[in-house]
């Protein structure tokens, strides 16, 4: 626990390689990595649901505005985009914001 946000590395593995992680800062999901070629086999997924496990009200996340591959993925798994920058991140790249709320 940090201050009074939780915060929780989650990682992924097989055969004693990692092969995924995220790193969630209620409801903040910073970071869900998961290697290419493992990707397509339930490892986000199954990270993803986590998250929303243990953020169960609402997730909130930033996802590059190219990478339609996540942004797909996200927006699958009931997250809506509720605002865009030109690149106001480490990267300058620009992004997209995403938040998932809990139906119940």
């Amino acid at each position: 626990m940090v201050g009074e946000r939780s915060e929780a590395w989650w990682v992924a593995q097989h055969a004693g390689q990692t092969v995924g992680y995220m790193f969630l800062q209620k409801p903040y999901l910073d970071h869900l990595y998961v290697r290419s070629d493992w990707q397509g086999r339930g490892i986000g997924s199954s990270l993803l649901n986590k998250a929303k496990t243990l953020s169960p009200r609402q997730l909130e996340l930033r996802d590059f505005k190219r990478n339609t591959n996540a942004r797909a993925f996200y927006e699958a798994h009931g997250f809506h985009v509720v605002g865009y920058t030109d690149g106001q991140n480490n990267e300058n790249e620009p992004d997209v914001r995403y938040v998932w709320i809990s139906k119940q």
